[in-house]
């Protein structure tokens, strides 16, 4: 496999979007669509949606317990390799009196065609030193035996930065979605309104 060079500034952009609660965010984007994608390999594995509802079948059948979270910046998590050299154009409003708009991209930025494939490949790491294996057929599915109900798994799928795990122990299922969170900042999504009322 090639090394993967681009010899061209790429602008940095600000996007802005309101959230669903009102308040506004503000995140760094590399126009991509302005990088040569020729030659690369960009595959990041999602989730499918049969294996999603699978997971939540099998998990409300099972009378399992179910966390979903999310993880903060997720492709800021995850490193470029020293082979991609990509430059960047800052903002004016980002640089100080003569300093050179023009830096090298470090981290997998938002917009920028790898970055799903590196975070992925960054997460599956963290994953693999906590113990988890992935699905032979399903690459955004993991597992990991139950140290508390002998013969049971813990199951997390993942969708970018959106991740569902669940497993038999409500203790258990906690205590791994802090080991993750240790790893990776993120948050625990709580429930809008419970199903009783």
């Amino acid at each position: 496999e090639e090394a993967q060079t681009v010899t061209d500034v790429v602008p940095l952009a600000i996007l802005l979007t309101r959230k669903r609660d009102g308040m506004f965010k503000a995140r760094a984007v590399v126009l991509g669509d302005r990088i040569d994608k020729a030659g690369m390999d960009l595959f990041a594995p999602t989730l499918s949606m049969p294996a999603h509802r699978t997971l939540l079948v099998e998990t409300a059948r099972q009378g399992d317990y179910l966390v979903a979270f999310d993880i903060d910046c997720a492709f800021l998590h995850a490193q470029l390799g020293p082979d991609e050299q990509i430059n960047i154009l800052l903002p004016p409003e980002w640089r100080e009196a003569n300093e050179k708009p023009v830096k090298r991209l470090l981290k997998a930025l938002y917009g920028l065609p790898q970055a799903p494939q590196r975070w992925y490949q960054h997460y599956a790491g963290v994953l693999r030193t906590l113990g988890w294996e992935v699905c032979g057929h399903e690459k955004a599915m993991w597992r990991l035996k139950s140290a508390k109900v002998p013969g049971k798994y813990l199951k997390l799928s993942i969708y970018v930065d959106d991740n569902v795990l669940a497993g038999p122990d409500k203790r258990e299922v906690d205590t791994q979605v802090e080991k993750i969170l240790s790893k990776v900042a993120g948050r625990v999504i709580q429930p809008s309104r419970t199903l009783n009322g």
